[in-house]
């Protein structure tokens, strides 16, 4: 009886599959601020990575985290409908099948195998780091489509006394109102910090369909608070402590589908985290250590049925990592542990995972190459893999360098496509392959004129995908094979002169996800694309910064996407436009800013998912304070 969910949570959401500065450094990170990053773990050298800072994160319009993500980075985002629940795709991957971490901490819920990321505050974190291609290798099971790493800013410790501050408050169409407040202080021994946000909004709106009569969108209203708390210790010279506590609730309703009268769904949420962190280095030896306890709710009803159910899954979380620099190499060893359990309904199943890592990172002819070999060993509930992984990165010249990464993948199935009553299939099998990544990037600088290129091609050929099949029963169910390849497609260019600045950067990927292979004779579905997985997705913006007054508008283009496994019938392609006018006024010790935005400035009638349109044109606008 596990994971009793109705029929729109397991139709919508189980089947889901910046401004750049240049950098030379041999992490490969392209950070979109000022300050440059370490990487997220040892080994990660040869892969693609692009961070997101606060100044994308931090907009006193407050953007959701879903809509950042979009506009910036070369991400697919399926939202499923106003209101509804958001996951990542990325390269094509599954929501299953690509990672969310807070702190190198993984967020999926442990029964549904995903992150919503309509949960997710963007104004929480100071960072957002996207590294696709998957790395099983250095992240374990269910690494598939890649990476995205939420992460807030360490605790340091000044000599003096520091404290600073942030307060902001928004409003827009459909009654939204928001606000978020957030303060810090640190001195040479203790550090803390708190942010806390809250928001609401009614979504009611009319739909206007290219053909057919409109429909209107209701039962759409909607409430989100919650926070994080942050404290840090140093221990002499070589201990730090950090300690977080987030927490966040949410209680939505879902408006009818356009094949429904009306609605009565409502959905609440509840998650509470706890992480607590030690971290010591002296000399060329680094250690740290995690450990994390995360609980979540989902509550869920439908008056007009009845139906109700009532979801709660926890997560434990431990890790040890070392890392040992000696010359031109780098030794790392990683020692994972996580038990997972998931109760609904009287029942509880849960999962284990027992983990070992080790790597190392070699440096020749000075920085010029650098090679990460990693392996890793992984025990979930009686099944053992071996997830080798290597990974090269060659700086050719200054601003050129070429990079590749060749990894074994593998994904457990969740406690969901196990258990779920009813359509769960206790005996599916893990989805396991090989993936391969090469790519180059060149940058320019002359005169006022700085920018870059960024291409990469990928491939993935994965044994047993796992993919929601149904219609009033939903099941999931193993493909023989799928083979995922494509082209990752980036540049920038940007034009400075006399505080000045005009900008313009682009993004285009092009994805196939083809059944290769089917366990069903005459299967129809070989040589097709996998549902829900757009092939073409593109974004271009463009900006001007002149004083203190920023103009900037992007474009971000979804093609089609099929949700037959036949290719029988599918989503069509659309076009969104967003515009906005951001204007800061610095103050004596304060800084104030102000941003209006306009989001589907065209007005397009688009559908999220069959039959869940999304909202038409709207405004938000927001004021921010710092201090």
């Amino acid at each position: 009886m596990l994971l009793r969910k109705p029929f729109l949570l397991v139709s919508l959401l189980l089947p889901a599959t910046a401004m750049a500065q240049l950098s030379d450094t041999l992490s490969e990170q392209v950070v979109s601020g000022k300050r440059a990053l370490q990487p997220l773990v040892p080994g990660i050298n040869g892969m693609k990575v692009t961070t997101l800072d606060s100044e994308y994160l931090l907009r006193p319009a407050l953007l959701t985290l879903s809509q950042i993500l979009t506009e910036n980075l070369p991400v697919f985002t399926r939202a499923t409908g106003v209101n509804g629940p958001v996951t990542l795709s990325i390269r094509g991957a599954s929501a299953a099948q690509s990672m969310v971490l807070w702190e190198d901490v993984p967020l999926q819920n442990p029964a549904m195998g995903l992150t919503d990321l309509s949960l997710l505050q963007s104004g929480l974190f100071q960072r957002v780091t996207l590294v696709p291609g998957g790395a099983p290798a250095l992240w374990g099971s269910g690494n598939v489509g890649g990476v995205l790493q939420l992460q807030t800013d360490a605790p340091y410790f000044p000599e003096k006394t520091h404290r600073s501050g942030i307060a902001s408050i928004g409003a827009g169409s459909f009654g939204l109102l928001n606000g978020m407040v957030g303060f810090k202080q640190s001195h040479s021994k203790t550090y803390w910090g708190l942010r806390a946000f809250g928001n609401r909004a009614n979504y009611i709106f009319d739909y206007h369909p290219e053909t057919g009569p409109s429909k209107r969108i209701d039962n759409a209203g909607g409430t989100q608070w919650g926070g994080l708390v942050q404290g840090g210790q140093r221990l002499g010279k070589n201990w730090q402590l950090r300690q977080d506590l987030w927490w966040n609730q949410s209680d939505r309703y879902i408006p009818p589908a356009l094949f429904e009268s009306e609605s009565g769904k409502r959905q609440q949420d509840e998650a509470l985290r706890i992480r607590l962190h030690a971290e010591k280095q002296q000399g060329n030896a680094h250690l740290n250590l995690t450990g994390a306890f995360m609980q979540e709710r989902l509550r869920y009803e439908d008056t007009l049925l009845p139906l109700q159910s009532d979801l709660q899954a926890t997560t434990v979380f431990g890790r040890a990592q070392y890392r040992y620099q000696h010359h031109s190499g780098t030794f790392f060893a990683d020692a994972p542990l996580q038990y997972s359990y998931a109760t609904t309904n009287g029942h509880t199943y849960s999962q284990k995972r027992i983990v070992l890592a080790v790597g190392v990172v070699k440096r020749f002819r000075g920085e010029t190459l650098v090679v990460p070999l990693a392996l890793r060993f992984e025990h979930i509930d009686g099944n053992a893999v071996l997830l080798p992984g290597i990974n090269a990165l060659w700086q050719v010249r200054s601003g050129t360098s070429l990079r590749g990464a060749v990894q074994r993948t593998y994904r457990a199935p969740t406690l969901t496509e196990r258990y779920y009553f009813p359509g769960g299939n206790i005996n599916l099998l893990p989805e396991r392959g090989w993936s391969g990544e090469l790519g180059g990037r060149q940058g320019f600088r002359k005169g006022s004129w700085t920018g870059f290129v960024d291409a990469t091609g990928f491939y993935r050929d994965i044994h047993d995908w796992i993919i929601w099949y149904g219609g009033a029963i939903w099941t999931p169910h193993n493909i023989a094979r799928v083979r995922t390849g494509g082209v990752e497609i980036e540049g920038e260019s940007r034009w400075t002169y006399s505080g000045t600045e005009l900008g313009l950067r682009s993004g285009f990927t092009y994805t196939t996800a083809r059944t290769v292979e089917s366990v069903v004779l005459n299967d129809g579905s070989v040589g097709k694309q996998i549902p829900h997985a757009p092939q073409t997705t593109a974004r271009i913006g463009a900006w001007v910064h002149w004083k203190r007054l920023q103009l900037t508008a992007t474009s971000v283009y979804t093609g089609y996407r099929f949700i037959t496994s036949d290719e029988s019938a599918w989503i069509p392609a659309y076009w969104l436009h967003t515009a906005s006018v951001h204007y800061t006024m610095p103050l004596k010790r304060q800084t104030l800013s102000v941003e209006l935005r306009c989001n589907n400035l065209a007005n397009a009638a688009y559908l999220s998912v069959a039959g869940r349109p999304g909202l038409p044109r709207h405004f938000t606008v927001g004021v921010m304070g710092q201090f």
